[in-house]
């Protein structure tokens, strides 16, 4: 496992398929992914996240002609995708279970993405957690321009600044990850990130740190309904 530094900001064209996962049944935090952090749902905001992070098609720059993806079986994450303009994937039942892994969704968003664009090329796959709701979009945009520099690197995953994996991204390359089915191949770096951008949501303590961290003030009881 190799440490990455932080890469310059560089306008690279790349081709990145985003599979943003989002499934309904949370057991631990009931309907997580739409909860709201500073006004807008965890699924939105990772969306946003992706967009703003240059990763919203040909249009857009570093990463160009890259896609977003949403996978999800809870209508209103497939509300927010559609409010959003970005593909979303009918996640059938047996990938929406607590047992379903990471590797099964995304093989299946990979899937789906070939079907309907066959010319399509894409290099990198990046997965991105809504648990994550503070990763800043620059440090997305930094992290998947050090993974394009980093030849010999065939998976960047981030950690937080105690070097464990926090979950927040997953960067690797289409063909190592179709090969091995495994985002942990054996050429992997890790990408440090703050303390506060590695926070993950999956109680609702963790919910309550992020409020605070996001609004800067003291946090207020409010229903989860």
């Amino acid at each position: 496992m190799k440490l990455i530094k932080k890469g310059k900001e560089k306008k690279k064209s790349e081709k990145v398929l985003v599979v943003i996962p989002a499934r309904r049944g949370s057991k631990r935090l009931p309907h997580k992914n739409v909860l709201q952090i500073g006004g807008t749902p965890l699924a939105q905001r990772t969306i946003q996240i992706a967009k703003t992070a240059g990763l919203n098609g040909a249009k857009t720059k570093p990463f160009l002609k890259s896609q977003i993806v949403v996978t999800t079986n809870d209508p209103q994450v497939k509300n927010i995708a559609s409010i959003e303009e970005v593909e979303c994937i009918d996640r059938p039942e047996k990938l929406a279970t607590d047992k379903a892994s990471a590797e099964d969704v995304i093989i299946h968003a990979v899937e789906y993405v070939d079907s309907l664009f066959t010319t399509n090329e894409f290099d990198a796959i990046c997965l991105l957690q809504v648990t994550s709701p503070l990763l800043d979009h620059k440090t997305l945009s930094k992290a998947l321009e050090t993974f394009i520099e980093n030849k010999t690197l065939q998976a960047l995953i981030a950690v937080g600044p105690d070097y464990q994996m926090c979950g927040a991204f997953y960067i690797i390359k289409k063909d190592t990850f179709l090969r091995h089915k495994s985002l942990y191949p054996k050429d992997m770096g890790i990408y440090v990130l703050s303390w506060e951008e590695s926070q993950d949501v999956d109680t609702i303590e963790d919910f309550r740190v992020c409020q605070v961290i996001n609004d800067h003030r003291i946090f207020f009881e409010v229903p989860l309904g």
